[in-house]
């Protein structure tokens, strides 16, 4: 099912602490996470809830497979270390949809948002990435129906 209709938003910029993971989307974003929980678990025992960014780096349709990115990240000052980067998210206005379900469903929302809504819409993107904000405190407990993302397009 397709989102419903955006709601336009201007975000603030962000500071965030991430890391980078290469190949099929269905496979780069759990390795990422999984990679930045651990670090977050280390070095930062305590502190959170995070606010949760995914980055989807390259489209798919022109990405071959195994050099696709994808940055998962936190808001945070925290200091990185080896792998891990600090990155400043420039502000910006969103169309903002709700994806509600499993992640494995965010492809699909993002071929419907870019191939059927955009090019109805009467307007143009700005030269800035699309993100995710992972709106569930905990994840990994909840039921994937009940999960929800924002899918933020510049």
């Amino acid at each position: 099912m397709p989102p419903a209709a955006p709601e336009f938003r201007r975000i603030p910029p962000l500071e965030l602490l991430g890391v980078k993971r290469f190949g099929p989307y269905n496979q780069s974003p759990w390795a990422a996470w999984q990679a930045l929980r651990g670090y977050l678990k280390g070095s930062a025992p305590g502190v959170g809830p995070w606010t949760r960014v995914g980055i989807p780096l390259d489209w798919p349709e022109l990405t071959p497979e195994p050099r696709r990115r994808y940055e998962a990240c936190v808001v945070s000052d925290a200091a990185p270390d080896g792998e891990f980067f600090r990155k400043q998210l420039p502000g910006g206005n969103y169309a903002v949809f709700l994806h509600q379900g499993p992640y494995q469903g965010l492809p699909s929302a993002h071929e419907w948002i870019f191939w059927k809504w955009l090019p109805d819409a009467g307007i143009r993107l700005r030269d800035a990435k699309a993100l995710h904000f992972y709106m569930d405190t905990d994840d990994l407990g909840t039921d994937p129906e009940s999960l929800r993302t924002e899918i933020c397009v510049p």
